[in-house]
């Protein structure tokens, strides 16, 4: 008992016939529990009004807190108060409930199906052992057989609890054989083959060297045993001398040393599942001092695979959780393999040979076809990809007719029309399901496992699926948004590049005009007509540099703008700069020659782009400076007295299309060029960030240094 408290998690278990409390223990040897026995001694159990609950003879459990008022305050009065309490109430062979077994918790809980298998499983032991320690009178006088039998069921106990699979199984069935004597114990369970049959398997027998005819019991179709199977179905244990067995069944056991055999049912939530059973070459053995330790084991065994069930279940929905998680997180990288390595997390979620997806394609001559996508394995016997390729759909109508309406399909080779049956012949499938990959609620494809083999694929394998099309469906989807804003970016490329071309052109004559009617005016020395001229090519200068801006911006968004970096002399670089710059002779410049690494073109965009800025939007002092860090960069610094730029507006500056919150609306500006200059600087492996010292706002713009 105390390992049964253990192994849940009870604080503490109390095992009483009648009104008699037996045996009360905790985890801890060492605890001294006599006053909680001697307050339960001196209970009536029957009195206990939640104690009526035995009458339903099935396990049940009462809370403190919900409790009648009279059982509430008993369970708080204990010397070892209790919240919580799990009682399973014990029948005798004529059905009477005499007695119980409790395990009971200090904190409020929810006890579990395996927590109630196994409390009932122990009940089942010891009213076992004290059904025997009362016939005998006291336990020092037991005989060894019956002492033999309580430890084996002990042992069995503890090996089935250990939870060691089929290891486990073979501790309890040794330790039966040993406990009965018998010359085999075995335990079997049952099984639906493909075709519908319901057989039994042996799992293990004790002791492990088999019989001559060992290997006839390693699977019997149940149907050769209608009797065995009507009474083990409906309950009861099968007791038999195998020569008074009624025919068909005396038939199974002919040329079998086997002369007469117990066999007791396994039953898991209601369902008849298995045996355990005992067999003897004695056809005068009597079983009937060894069916009451077989029936506790079969309860035993019983909880155990009910356990192993959950466990198993358990392990599996962790399994197709991890395999969809990965399959998302694979097809999120976008690389080009993603698919197939998503495919390879989805065959070990599931018990199929291979996992393939193909995408719907129209071709001009076949119509719409099945085009492979990716599969897994590749080399798969079971799906070999030069078949099914581009494979019309009209050579496939079975599956077409499910797909095409959004569900799943499971092929059944053999059951299929006979022109799907001739595109599948010869294929190396044998069993598939197809599930529709849907995009944007259209059919776009499928996703399938198949096997070579003719079968059922279970209900969760088709959850998978279903799920992981699901999330395919989502990365096609997302693969095609992609392309159509790839699609978009590149037309508004195409529409600026034109627009551009067909603007700078007339634009570059305008302003070449423009310097030669200034440069003769200058000569005539007519200041009207020569400040007019001015400014023509100012403005010329001022639109050439917005388109400029504008084609990079629009370029930016797909990232292909392009940098040629070469070594330059930053001084002669700004100065060439400056001559299209507006108001240009108001600017101080450092004059320092410092080489950096640059592409000249786009270094002049931004050296125009920042001083632009500082004229229209700074102060009335305007000053670049250039200046060598010694760590491998250069800073050019366009810098200015103005008010500067409010905090919350130092980041959205460097947005397209943005301008600081109180910074005026200029015509010829359209708020890109603090954007475009910081891409273009870290394009040439520099930056361009904002800062404010000693009331001067300052954009300072890096680039590295030739080595």
């Amino acid at each position: 008992m105390r390992r049964l408290v253990v192994e849940i998690g009870a604080d503490m278990a109390y095992f009483h016939l009648g009104d008699s409390l037996r045996v009360i223990t905790g985890p801890d040897p060492a605890t001294d529990w006599s006053a909680d026995a001697e307050y339960w001694r001196s209970l009536t159990w029957s009195e206990i009004p939640v104690e009526a609950g035995y009458a339903g003879g099935l396990p049940f459990v009462f809370d403190r807190a919900t409790s009648d008022p009279i059982s509430a305050s008993i369970l708080s009065n204990a010397p070892t108060p209790m919240e919580s309490v799990l009682s399973v109430p014990l029948s005798d062979r004529l059905g009477q409930i005499v007695g119980g077994l409790d395990l009971t918790s200090r904190q409020a809980r929810v006890w579990t199906d395996p927590d109630r298998r196994a409390a009932q499983a122990m009940a089942e032991f010891l009213l076992f052992w004290f059904d025997w320690s009362l016939a005998q009178g006291v336990r020092a006088r037991a005989d060894a057989m019956a002492v033999r039998r309580s430890e084996a069921l002990t042992t069995c106990a503890r090996a089935l609890l250990a939870n060691r699979g089929d290891d486990a199984l073979q501790e309890a069935l040794d330790a039966l054989k040993a406990a009965t004597d018998a010359e085999r114990v075995f335990v079997e369970r049952n099984h639906m083959t493909g075709d519908g049959r319901l057989v039994t398997r042996n799992l293990r027998h004790s002791p492990v060297d088999r019989r001559p005819d060992g290997d006839r019991w390693g699977e019997v179709d149940w149907d050769l045993l209608p009797t065995v199977r009507a009474e083990l179905e409906s309950g009861h244990a099968h007791v038999a001398r195998i020569d008074q067995l009624p025919m068909p069944d005396r038939t199974a056991f002919e040329g079998s040393w086997i002369a007469t055999e117990v066999n007791v049912p396994i039953f898991i939530d209601g369902t008849w599942v298995g045996l355990v059973g005992s067999a003897d070459s004695n056809p005068e053995r009597s079983w009937t001092s060894d069916l009451r330790v077989l029936e506790v084991a079969a309860a035993m065994i019983g909880a155990f695979w009910a356990n192993q069930a959950v466990d198993e279940e358990l392990r599996r929905r962790g399994v197709r959780e991890q395999a969809l998680g990965a399959c998302a997180r694979i097809l999120l990288s976008g690389e080009d393999d993603a698919l197939e390595r998503g495919l390879a997390e989805l065959v070990k979620a599931t018990s199929a040979a291979v996992c393939f997806a193909e995408r719907n394609v129209w071709d001009p001559v076949l119509g719409l076809v099945s085009e492979v996508v990716a599969a897994y394995p590749r080399d798969s016997e079971v799906y070999r990809a030069e078949h099914w390729d581009r494979r019309p759909w009209s050579t496939m109508p079975d599956s077409y007719r499910h797909l095409s309406r959004g569900e799943v399909f499971h092929v059944d080779v053999s059951r299929l029309g006979p022109v799907e049956a001739e595109t599948y012949a010869g294929s190396g499938v044998g069993a598939e399901i197809d599930v529709p990959i849907l995009v944007r609620d259209e059919w776009h494809g499928l996703l399938a496992i198949a096997s070579a083999e003719a079968r059922e694929f279970s209900p969760e394998e088709v959850d998978v699926l279903t799920a992981a099309a699901a999330i395919i469906g989502a990365y096609w989807d997302r693969q095609e948004r992609m392309e159509e804003l790839r699609e978009v970016a590149r037309s508004k490329d195409r529409f600026l590049s034109s627009v551009s071309h067909e603007v700078r052109t007339p634009l570059t004559a305008v302003v070449g005009l423009a310097e030669i009617l200034r440069s003769a005016l200058i000569e005539e020395g007519d200041e009207q007509k020569l400040e007019l001229a001015s400014l023509i090519s100012e403005q010329g200068f001022e639109m050439a540099n917005i388109i400029e801006d504008l084609l990079v911006a629009g370029r930016m968004e797909i990232d292909a703008v392009s940098v040629v970096l070469e070594e330059v002399d930053l001084f002669d670089q700004i100065e060439l700069a400056m001559r299209g710059v507006n108001g240009a002779s108001q600017v101080m410049v450092e004059r320092q020659h410092v080489r950096a690494l640059a592409d000249p073109v786009r270094l002049r965009q931004i050296v125009r782009n920042l001083v632009t800025n500082a004229l229209r939007y700074g102060g009335d002092s305007v000053m670049l400076t250039i200046e060598e860090t010694g760590s491998g960069y250069a800073v050019v610094s366009v810098g200015d007295n103005g008010v500067g730029i409010r905090a919350v507006d130092t980041n959205r500056i460097f947005e397209p299309y943005q301008r600081a919150g109180d910074a005026p609306s200029t015509a010829g500006s359209v708020g890109i060029g603090l954007a475009v200059s910081r891409h273009l600087a870290r394009k040439m492996g520099g930056d361009l960030v904002y800062r404010r010292k000693a009331g001067w706002t300052r954009f300072e713009f890096t680039l590295k240094t030739p080595d």
